[in-house]
């Protein structure tokens, strides 16, 4: 089943890379501009990005290890020569020169350089949706903000301000509530140019982080931890995940008790997405003592639904009384 894990979105692109004749100097200059970014991510679809991004590294070590060159053969040592003390101080000399041009030409190509970049995004929402039902469990979104990187090819220096908020989905009413309040924090992180130096990584935040924790939500996050471990311990074994195909589970089961039987159908308003296959209002029957699985939308269309909306459940039964 083909599923959209992301919404279209528009990318502008500029650099300006030139050279200052009067010094030497090289600048570059990068200019990104993006949309809004909508991101939909169900535990499946972040078990198979996580695969993927293991078995690349997987390859990649693996490539590295088989490119090692073989050790050269070891050369064959030339018998000593005797060769005059001036004729030595005179390499060593020139030896010792070239080694300063060499460290100053180093220096120097550290010093021309001057890089910097500027992404800005539009806004930025993840959601993650629970497979089993095609619901969505968690968002948190972004407003507008800005990634500034310096000099990435000597020591890599990042800064951006990013105000972010979060909520969940109550199944229980079909709305979205807060779970953190709007929170503005600072992201700096600063690397020197030596493979080995230390990187540094610094949050700050002057606002207070609010956090509401309610028991709808307490009840989603441990139905969505058990979901994933099933998930691992399925993808470990290298099974399908789950005995039925994503989304063929329905949310709700209706159980007629009435000593009657009766027609149950969707009752949707006009063009709220009769035509477009997001609501089968066809009626079905249910017998007295029996259940039928039930959904209101088909799964599909629901899951590029993030908002909440009421439904409406008609009923109609055998007896024509009612």
């Amino acid at each position: 089943t083909v599923r959209n894990i992301m919404d279209p979105f528009t990318v502008i692109a500029t650099m300006d890379s030139r050279a200052v004749a009067s010094d030497g100097h090289r600048i570059t200059d990068v200019a990104v501009d993006m949309g809004n970014l909508l991101l939909r991510l169900g535990l499946n679809d972040v078990l198979v990005v996580l695969e993927i991004f293991n078995k690349a590294v997987e390859l990649m070590y693996a490539t590295d290890d088989g490119a090692a060159p073989a050790a050269a053969p070891a050369a064959p040592v030339a018998p000593a020569v005797a060769v005059p003390a001036a004729l030595a101080r005179a390499r060593s000399t020139s030896s010792s020169q070239a080694g300063t041009a060499v460290a100053a030409a180093g220096s120097a190509a550290q010093r021309i350089i001057k890089e910097t970049m500027r992404v800005t995004v539009a806004s930025l929402r993840a959601v993650i949706i629970r497979d089993t039902f095609g619901l969505p469990v968690y968002a948190c979104s972004a407003k507008e903000f800005h990634v500034d990187m310096a000099d990435w090819s000597v020591g890599l220096r990042v800064r951006s301000d990013v105000e972010v908020q979060a909520s969940y989905f109550n199944r229980r009413n079909s709305h979205w509530e807060a779970l953190v309040e709007p929170w503005r924090f600072a992201l700096r992180v600063a690397s020197g140019a030596a493979a080995d130096s230390a990187q540094h990584v610094d949050v700050t935040a002057s606002d207070r982080l609010l956090v509401n924790v309610s028991h709808a939500l307490l009840e989603e996050t441990l139905g969505l931890a058990a979901q994933w471990g099933a998930a691992v311990a399925e993808r470990q074994q290298q099974q399908q995940l789950g005995a039925q195909a994503a989304g063929e589970r329905m949310p709700y089961v209706l159980i007629n008790r009435t000593g009657v039987d009766c027609h149950v159908w969707v009752d949707a308003a006009e063009g709220a997405g009769r035509g477009s296959g997001r609501i089968d209002t066809t009626p079905v029957l249910l017998s007295d003592g029996t259940s039928l699985p039930w959904r209101f939308e088909d799964w599909r269309q629901r899951r590029e639904q993030l908002e909440g909306q009421a439904h409406h459940l008609g009923i109609q039964f055998a007896n024509g009384q009612w």
